[in-house]
């Protein structure tokens, strides 16, 4: 059975570095344990970002303009895989993460986030 985005924070420890749980309520707790794992997904999009520009793949960032975002999201990392386009929003707090990419040469193909992972899952089977 697969659990729920809440159910494996719940089930997450909050990391050194990270606040003291027994200093927060339950709503800070579900907060941190939230961007502890944004801070983890993010290094990971980073790591693969620069391995597809070590691969001669197109990689790049860019700033979005999206209607109803917190404008702190509005970074944005795109990959073109051999299956096409994928992309990953990030918050302003982890832009030195991506430092060093180049501006994405492309523009959004309009992938939601079931054709990204569909393009991820066939990238390289």
């Amino acid at each position: 059975m697969r659990k729920t985005f809440i159910q494996m924070l719940e089930g997450m420890e909050i990391q050194e570095g990270g606040p003291d749980p027994s200093t927060l309520g339950d709503f800070e707790v579900m907060k941190a344990k939230k961007d502890k794992a944004y801070e983890e997904r993010n290094r990971l999009v980073a790591l693969v970002g620069r391995m597809a520009l070590s691969m001669g793949m197109n990689v790049g960032i860019t700033k979005t303009d999206i209607e109803g975002w917190d404008p702190e999201w509005h970074h944005c990392i795109y990959i073109d895989l051999p299956t096409g386009q994928v992309s990953w929003h990030y918050h302003d707090e982890h832009a030195q993460m991506f430092y060093g990419f180049p501006p994405y040469s492309g523009a959004w193909d309009g992938h939601d986030t079931s054709e990204k992972y569909r393009r991820v899952d066939a990238a390289f089977v």
